[in-house]
């Protein structure tokens, strides 16, 4: 399980509010988004009859997707291997799902540019995202948002689930409670 460093936390935190003097707290301009991302099955893309440098363009015509789809204050972070994080000040989980399901269809429409023999894979996300109103909570969501990309896997890969954080504790709804998880569509 993905776990977000205190440096990754802290950068994002010290980059996007502002901390009152007097009280020393975090202020929230709005709600937080922190999406979770994971390629689905890239090992294909490292494998026979390809091999890494496919992998390695897979990964940047991704990144190249996901920042003409975010905002210029959003940040896009490598988290390792074929995961990433991207994290939305003032961008509610709702439209944070949008942007999501925009780079979705630009990958279905726009597949990775190789000229390599033999039919190269579709590249497909499991995403999650969770979001949080509480300068308590944000550390929290990074955690949220990697179940929510799990449970993207578990209910069968190329989707984005969503998580809800609620005032005082956070959760993620499972398939018994009705995780709002749906398959991405081309737009």
């Amino acid at each position: 399980m993905w776990f977000a460093t205190p440096s990754l936390c802290d950068s994002f935190i010290h980059y996007a509010m502002p901390v009152s003097r007097r009280f020393r707290l975090l202020l929230l301009p709005g709600p937080i988004s922190c999406i979770r991302i994971d390629i689905d099955d890239f090992k294909k893309f490292n494998e026979h009859p390809f091999d890494h440098a496919v992998g390695d363009e897979a990964l940047k015509h991704l990144v190249n997707i996901v920042r003409q789809k975010v905002r210029t204050r959003d940040r896009v972070y490598r988290l390792g291997g074929d995961e990433f994080a991207v994290l939305c000040p003032d961008l509610s989980v709702n439209e944070a799902q949008g942007m999501m399901s925009r780079v979705s269809a630009t990958l279905k429409q726009r597949p990775v540019p190789l000229h390599v023999a033999g039919h190269i894979p579709p590249l497909t996300l499991s995403v999650g995202i969770a979001e949080c109103n509480d300068s308590v909570q944000i550390k929290h969501i990074f955690d949220l948002a990697d179940r929510a990309a799990i449970q993207s896997k578990i209910n069968g890969k190329d989707r984005i689930t969503l998580a809800s954080a609620s005032a005082g504790s956070l959760s993620l709804p499972g398939a018994q409670t009705g995780a709002q998880s749906m398959p991405t569509e081309s737009m």
